[in-house]
């Protein structure tokens, strides 16, 4: 579905993407969860936030996931959603987790 308003509830997983690896990420500057370089900026990648509060705009019932393995500021949209669930950096099966959780299969 690709309007979040025709929705009943909203699965919204945000965080980073560190499959550049380290070189990558120190070259380029970007922000992201790494050993040997300390981050300066405690929010989500660029858009990500506006990606959050436009489809809370659009449906009240977004849950978000955060993927990532660092503090987050979510302080601008947290009082916002019903949900925030920090996932971490679950791993390859993270995503079956994560659904048996938020559908109740497993607590």
């Amino acid at each position: 579905m690709e309007n979040p308003e025709d929705a009943d509830i909203v699965f919204l997983v945000v965080g980073f993407d560190n499959g550049g690896g380290l070189l990558s990420m120190f070259f380029s500057k970007k922000e992201a969860d790494a050993e040997g370089r300390d981050r300066t900026v405690y929010r989500l990648p660029q858009g990500q936030e506006e990606l959050i509060t436009d489809t809370i705009s659009k449906n009240p019932n977004t849950i978000v996931i955060l993927v990532t393995g660092s503090p987050l500021d979510i302080s601008p949209w947290f009082d916002k959603v019903p949900v925030v669930l920090n996932a971490w950096y679950p791993g390859m099966m993270g995503g079956t987790a994560i659904a048996r959780c938020l559908f109740g299969e497993i607590n």
